[in-house]
């Protein structure tokens, strides 16, 4: 099956390294130089405005599932008040000006950022901060990720902690902490991981 996906992020991005990654281990045999194909719009406010062309772009090169994978945060309206609701509005704007409807994506829409995901599974991040050295571990479950005041924060906090570095950086340290994400099972307690889940395979995650 054809996959495509339209990220809201630089090309390179931690987000496409996550859903690549996430692709290996729930499809270990999956052929990215065939079946993967994807478009990385830089902001929320692009991905609104070019989702549309590159959708369809997609389509033309056989996708079966396009995804348009978006952040609720950051807010780039006036108001600063997150809405899913008015996000996919904008987005099936931009589907219409290409002849696409809802019906020809996928929208996932990530609660409240990509790195909640990360969080969802203490246990990847205590094997990648806890050595025989640390002094001592504070890397605790988080129940409900997608609810998470600060994700990027506690990620900032333990790399601080353990590695002393001043704060997570997306684009470096997302492929080292994906090293130690080996079980899509510990992400279940995202709910809008689980929703990811369950349109790539049909099957609900519990």
């Amino acid at each position: 099956m054809k996959l495509g996906f339209v990220f809201e992020c630089s090309p390179g991005g931690g987000d496409i390294k996550v859903f690549q990654h996430i692709l290996k281990l729930i499809y270990p045999t999956f052929d990215f130089g065939v079946n993967f194909h994807h478009a990385a719009l830089k902001s929320k406010k692009e991905l609104e405005k070019e989702c549309g062309k590159e959708v369809k772009r997609l389509k033309s090169l056989g996708c079966q599932k396009v995804f348009v994978v978006w952040d609720l945060i950051p807010v780039w309206k006036e108001d600063g008040t997150p809405c899913r609701h008015d996000d996919k509005e904008a987005i099936k704007k931009s589907l219409a000006a290409h002849t696409l409807t809802a019906n020809d994506i996928i929208f996932l829409c990530v609660e409240k950022e990509l790195e909640s995901w990360l969080i969802a599974d203490e246990r990847a991040l205590k094997d990648f901060f806890i050595t025989k050295n640390s002094m001592k571990d504070e890397i605790t479950r988080v129940r409900t990720p997608d609810t998470h005041h600060d994700p990027k924060g506690l990620l900032t906090k333990y790399f601080k902690m353990y590695r002393g570095v001043r704060s997570f950086e997306p684009m470096i340290h997302t492929e080292l902490l994906l090293k130690k994400y080996n079980n899509v099972r510990n992400l279940r307690r995202s709910e809008s991981f689980k929703r990811f889940y369950l349109k790539l395979t049909g099957t609900a995650l519990t």
